[in-house]
């Protein structure tokens, strides 16, 4: 036996021998009590850490979904102002510039619109859409993806 092992066991002999044989009960009770709410309070820590990680990954997927679609309001936003901007540009070469921006938004717009419905990894959309979400998007009259893409 280990000389701390030792020094324990017989620190602890010590104190119980002095006590009836009731009031040892007692403390071991009241020792088993201390670790039975010991591993309680670790185990509902535990739970708490593991239900806050949980919640910290679904904010950011959801963080990540409402970039993409501000991001979509925006683009959109540009090419709106853009096909206004160059219904009234005088010039050939200002038009061109002007159609290149808005090819650029529109590219921006498929590529963005493509990562919603294909379900990207990077949006955490791996177990597909809800049905809410799908009716929106692909099943409604008109749906929003036909939309987008007259658009």
């Amino acid at each position: 036996m280990s000389d701390y092992r030792q020094i324990t066991d017989n620190f602890l002999a010590k104190r119980l021998d002095g006590l009836s044989r009731s009031d040892r009960r007692l403390v071991l009770r009241l020792l088993f009590a201390c670790f039975i709410v010991l591993a309680l309070f670790i185990s509902l820590e535990i739970g708490g850490y593991l239900i806050s990680t949980s919640r910290i990954d679904a904010s950011a997927k959801n963080a990540r979904l409402i970039e993409v679609s501000g991001n979509q309001r925006i683009l959109t936003q540009q090419i709106a102002i853009l096909a206004f901007t160059l219904v009234v540009a005088e010039s050939d070469s200002l038009r061109d510039d002007i159609r290149s921006h808005i090819n650029k938004h529109i590219s921006g717009m498929k590529r963005n619109h493509q990562r919603l419905l294909s379900q990207d990894e990077e949006l955490g959309l791996g177990a597909g859409l809800s049905p809410k979400a799908e009716a929106l998007l692909i099943s409604g009259d008109p749906s929003l993806d036909d939309e987008i893409k007259k658009y």
